[in-house]
């Protein structure tokens, strides 16, 4: 797990800052001066990261990775709402990010029937993926379904979310050649 450091470099902060809230959650303690141990992603492939994501290190590089993913979620016939390139953004403003875009993904029928049965889910629906770069590799980030699963009442929507899980998974797994 990251340990914590009394400073984080303006980088790290920097990084932070560009990250959606989902994931900048995993910046809320504070981190070691890159902001990211290289060790936890080689120990523990896939790791979870806040509980709220599935991080998963590519044998591909940034923009194999990002293309790899947008295919396969074509190939499903999901519907892209979103792509945000935040490095693209963060040069705009004259400050540098590595390689790091947000895909905001999902199924309209999947997520219209979970969100009918618990409304508040529309926070945390459509999925999101991030593909980042961190220290000469390149990972995708994903929406954990767990995490769904543990934070909301969907008791009877197990098989839904299971299905869920292993879309992700297969998508993951394609897309980082893991």
């Amino acid at each position: 797990m990251m340990t914590a450091s009394p400073i984080r470099t303006a980088a790290t902060a920097l990084a932070c800052a560009a990250l959606p809230l989902g994931v900048l959650s995993a910046c809320g303690d504070p981190a070691p001066a890159d902001g990211y141990e290289e060790d936890v992603a080689a120990e523990a492939e896939p790791v979870i990261v806040q509980d709220r994501f599935l991080v998963t290190r590519s044998a591909y590089g940034f923009e194999t990775t990002l293309r790899r993913l947008l295919e396969a979620l074509d190939r499903r016939e999901l519907t892209v709402f979103a792509v945000i390139d935040h490095a693209a953004a963060a040069e705009q403003a004259g400050a540098a990010l590595p390689g790091s875009t947000l895909v905001i993904f999902g199924n309209p029928e999947t997520g219209s029937a979970l969100m009918a049965e618990v409304p508040l889910l529309g926070a945390e629906l459509p999925l999101r993926a991030l593909v980042f770069e961190r220290g000469g590799n390149t990972y995708l980030a994903v929406s954990g379904v767990a995490n769904l699963m543990r934070s909301y009442p969907l008791d009877d929507q197990d098989a839904l979310l299971d299905r869920m899980e292993r879309l992700l998974s297969a998508v993951t797994d394609e897309v980082t050649g893991s």
